[in-house]
């Protein structure tokens, strides 16, 4: 009888590293709610960019007391984008440009869904994510709290 082979390892299994990323494909859309509320999100910011900013407190309990978190300001700087005030919207929170970027990925992905029938997603994992998501909302989070006087 012979030696049967082990089955072929992903290459760089044996220091337990995987892909970050995985992109996927299927018939179906696995990810619809994330889908509904990025249209919403891309919506609204059409909507506040045209008629402003809605009267109401968005605030935490925290702000009230001087202390910014990563998302203060978010509101105004989605407004400012919508209304194509690049400036203003970096000014008011850097960090919706990513939440702008994402949102371009999302249409896209419907927009290719509906001509391929073919929805594409990505998946991140692994701990380097999670210490980039957290760098990055510290960091986010620091430089709102340097900017609270305009947050107020």
């Amino acid at each position: 009888m012979g030696v049967e082979e082990p089955p072929a390892r992903p290459r760089g299994h044996r220091l337990g590293l995987r892909p970050a990323v995985a992109v996927e494909r299927d018939v179906r859309d696995h990810y619809w709610a994330f889908t509904a509320v990025v249209l919403a999100g891309i919506g609204g910011a059409l909507v506040m960019g045209r008629f402003g900013v809605p009267a109401l407190d968005l605030h935490s309990p925290l702000h009230h007391v001087g202390v910014m978190d990563p998302l203060c300001g978010v509101t105004r700087a989605t407004a400012a984008l919508g209304r194509a005030e690049l400036a203003s919207a970096w000014r008011y929170n850097p960090g919706v440009f990513l939440l702008a970027a994402a949102a371009g990925v999302a249409l896209a992905r419907v927009v290719v869904a509906a001509v391929t029938g073919t929805w594409w997603w990505a998946r991140a994992r692994g701990w380097p994510v999670w210490v980039a998501v957290l760098a990055g909302g510290a960091a986010l989070g620091v430089n709102q709290q340097l900017h609270a006087g305009l947050l107020r």
